[in-house]
């Protein structure tokens, strides 16, 4: 519903689809990270207003006690396989601009509250890492989600899966 002219679109993803591929082996992260493509590539063709960008999945810093796989919790060290894959695939697959969030980041080093959120100071770089990115001429501003999600309206933030038919989700 946006109509800004020129606005700076950034579509940044989390690691919560790499958790889904360790756990449940009928999950290709490449293919999920192919179907992530292909849906950006066609909001890029549909909106073309919009200079859009996709970053990486950004790193993380701890295991993952909440998804259990049968191996028992997810190590750091399985999800960052994941991540770099995911971000490989995303990569050679989007026609938009890219952003490599994920090697600024570990970079530079950043810092998390509890191994998946970031820290504000982490944030306000980040963010300004993003805005750097634009390409030169851009006149867009920046515009803060403000207001809480609505589960109500963003009820993609409490999704679940209803149907897995290899590599395709449902939900």
């Amino acid at each position: 519903s946006m109509t800004l002219e020129k606005a700076n679109l950034v579509i940044m993803l989390g690691f919560i689809d790499c958790v889904h591929c360790c756990v449940a082996p009928s999950f290709k992260i490449n293919k999920i990270a192919e179907q992530y493509a292909k849906a950006i590539n066609k909001l890029a063709e549909d909106h073309s207003y919009f200079n859009v960008y996709v970053c990486t999945v950004n790193p993380i810093d701890g295991d993952y006690p909440m998804a259990i796989s049968e191996r028992g919790s997810l190590t750091k060290k399985e999800l960052t396989e994941k991540i770099k894959s995911f971000n490989k695939t995303l990569k050679s697959k989007c026609k938009v601009r890219f952003i490599d969030s994920y090697s600024y980041l570990t970079d530079t080093s950043y810092t998390t509250l509890d191994g998946f959120r970031y820290v504000a100071d982490t944030c306000t770089a980040l963010h300004n890492y993003i805005k750097a990115n634009f390409s030169l001429g851009t006149s867009a501003e920046f515009l803060p989600r403000l207001l809480a999600p609505d589960p109500e309206v963003d009820s993609f933030l409490y999704w679940t899966p209803k149907k897995v038919t290899g590599d395709v989700v449902d939900g």
